[in-house]
């Protein structure tokens, strides 16, 4: 009965310091995955906010060139119109330049 009794015990035991081996590779290897999730997290972090800013940016220099682009046309247009209006003007008075000069003729 005794020899029984340590068997017993010795099994249990064995079985105890087996689970508690297991136990704390586990504890280990749960900690060193979390510890090299936690730095490329804390690696990549910066980045990812860098190509964030980045992608922003370029969008606003897109806008941005697009509204320059919209002006400078709207701009070139106000250009074009009035170089037109003068066009006409000018014709005008080469018109009644031409009428003066003819009385001109006509007169002397």
């Amino acid at each position: 009965m005794v020899n029984n009794k340590k068997k017993e015990a010795n099994g249990s035991n064995g079985e105890t310091r087996i689970t508690n081996i297991i136990y704390k590779q586990v504890t280990l290897i749960v900690a060193i995955v979390a510890v090299v999730f936690s730095l490329i997290t804390w690696v990549m972090a910066p980045r990812q906010a860098q190509e964030l800013e980045i992608a922003l940016i370029q969008k606003d220099i897109k806008t941005i060139l697009n509204n320059d682009l919209v002006h400078m046309e709207v701009i070139l247009n106000e250009i074009k119109e009035d170089v037109d209006s003068h066009d006409e003007q000018l014709r005008s008075i080469d018109i009644k330049l031409a009428e003066v000069l003819t009385l001109l003729k006509n007169n002397y």
